[in-house]
């Protein structure tokens, strides 16, 4: 009786088999789950873009009503990412201040990380210039002690079918809200904070490898004069950084050079090692074997510098030869082409001159005597990824009081109110083409001059052959040692187009070396340094 009454438990229809509910396996219910998120994600991820335009780049830019959303995919969290804020338009009481359009601040690199815990975005910023050698036993802790800093957060408002996107609605950091991106009142000082009912994003445009948002924000200041209100323009440019920066160059006390300290740990050291990286284009060979075997050829990537059109019309010729004779320089080094003038492009409806991308020489309509040649660059690495120069209106009246008190004794030309267009044409080319220098990450020279001998500034064979000074990158200006009589004999007035120096600079920071390190080439450059400290 038992085994029949075994037999019939066993084999008696389960209440499954009947077609009563039964339990699901937890394989099934996580699966049904996953699939019932993915469905609501999708549909919330549609309902939020409903109706808005698309700008598809390094993050898709979706605009919507007044709303602008950054669609980051997974593939671009962690990446190094730069911001860079340039002014756009100011008033003039700032302008008179010498806060001019298309001066740039607050850069920092930032990277963008999902938390799916706390569905947000965060965005942290960290210090590059900090390093450990992978494997060492201190690296985790130099790590830890140098850690990255959040400086935003995003709720997460929508996945993309696939979760591998994320959308975040980004206004806050443009509009004046916040002060994380872009604290542009903190960095002219002005006094108050943008108020945001007097404050706007203009646009948001993405490019392949950045984006650009142009604001306008409003607020008052108060100074020695009272209160006033102020709106300034402001573009805000995020670059993505190359995933592998660019092999650094080390810097060298004996020579001159923008550059960016770095400080290394490592297991065997008595002192942390302090170093600095020069700052230099990326310039590479588009044809490596040819230029290995000494042949001339193109860069990968020239240097390209965009001139303003809105220059006076007598200032152009000069301007874009200032730019385009450096090239004299690089062709010396085995590159063609590398430096470059265009103009302003009149076809082109992305073309924005505060657009990072761009390396510009602006005009600027201010009483300033003066110019500039910022840059901005890769802390990791010392790259330059953009330049630009600022040439001031009344840059023109102090080349004619240069002209004038230093070389009107020696030359008949220049003794008069308005000097000859010539003369100051070449003058105001010399001072863009100094600027340049400073674009290309060359800092000034100031003891060029005083290795030559007064007595060579009046000999006509020498300053026709070496000008007034080893370097453009001096301030010697013009020849005021030369007498009356010495112009007629045949005495230079001018700087040389470049001097000795400006081409060793050359030769120091952009000759590809194919050394794989910051170390192996430095012991290259050094062995340079030693072989021309007899000059």
């Amino acid at each position: 009786m038992l085994a029949l009454a075994t037999l019939l438990l066993l084999t008696a229809p389960t209440a499954e088999a009947k077609g009563k509910p039964g339990r699901k396996s937890k394989k099934t219910e996580a699966a049904a789950e996953k699939a019932d998120t993915t469905k609501k994600e999708k549909k919330g991820y549609e309902e939020l873009l409903k109706g808005a335009v698309t700008d598809k780049g390094m993050f898709d830019v979706h605009r919507k009503g007044t709303d602008f959303l950054f669609e980051i995919p997974d593939s671009l969290m962690g990446r190094d990412i730069l911001i860079v804020n340039k002014i756009s338009g100011v008033p003039y009481a700032l302008n008179d201040a010498g806060v001019n359009k298309g001066m740039g601040y607050g850069e920092k690199i930032v990277r963008f990380r999902k938390d799916t815990l706390y569905k947000k975005v965060w965005v942290m910023t960290y210090d590059p210039r900090i390093t450990s050698p992978e494997g060492d036993r201190i690296t985790r802790s130099v790590r830890d002690n140098y850690r990255e800093t959040a400086i935003e957060q995003f709720p997460i408002e929508a996945y993309n079918s696939d979760s591998t996107t994320v959308v975040i609605k980004v206004n806050k950091v443009f509009d004046g809200s916040e002060k994380s991106f872009n604290n542009v009142f903190g960095a002219l000082r002005i006094s108050g904070s943008p108020k945001k009912e007097l404050s706007k994003i203009e646009s948001v445009k993405s490019f392949p490898e950045n984006i650009v948002v142009k604001s306008t924000l409003s607020g008052s200041h108060s100074g020695e004069g009272g209160s006033m209100s102020v709106t300034v323009d402001i573009t805000s440019n995020l670059v993505l950084l190359a995933e592998e920066p660019m092999v650094a160059r080390f810097a060298d006390e004996r020579v001159g050079y923008f550059e960016i300290g770095h400080l290394y740990f490592n297991d065997k050291q008595q002192k942390a090692e302090e170093r600095a990286f020069i700052n230099r284009w990326r310039l590479e060979p588009s044809d490596t074997e040819a230029y290995r075997r000494g042949e001339l050829v193109d860069p990968v990537k020239p240097i390209v510098f965009y001139i303003d059109r809105n220059f006076p019309r007598t200032w152009l010729p000069y301007v874009i030869e200032g730019v385009n004779q450096w090239s004299e320089l690089f062709e010396q080094i085995g590159f063609r082409n590398a430096v470059q003038a265009r103009l302003f492009p009149e076809d082109d409806p992305e073309f924005d001159p505060d657009n990072l991308k761009y390396s510009c020489v602006r005009y600027a309509p201010v009483t300033i005597q003066n110019a500039m040649g910022p840059s901005w660059t890769d802390p990791r690495s010392g790259e330059i990824v953009s330049a630009s120069v600022y040439l001031y209106h009344d840059v023109i009246e102090l080349i004619n009081n240069w002209l004038f008190i230093q070389t009107s004794p020696a030359d008949p030309r220049v003794r008069q109110k308005q000097i000859p267009q010539e003369i100051i044409g070449d003058a105001l080319r010399y001072v863009l083409s100094h600027e340049i220098g400073h674009c290309l990450g060359f800092m000034h020279n100031m003891g060029a001059s005083s290795v030559i001998p007064v007595d060579s500034l009046r000999s006509p064979s020498f300053t026709r052959e070496t000008g007034t000074t080893p370097s453009i990158m001096d301030y010697a200006r013009f020849n005021y040692v030369a007498q009356p009589g010495d112009f007629e004999r045949g005495v230079r007035m001018t700087p040389p187009r470049f001097g000795v120096y400006d081409r060793f600079l050359v030769k120091w920071n952009y000759t590809p070396l194919f050394a794989g390190s910051p170390e192996a080439e430095y012991a290259i450059t050094s062995q340079w340094l030693r072989e021309a400290s007899a000059d």
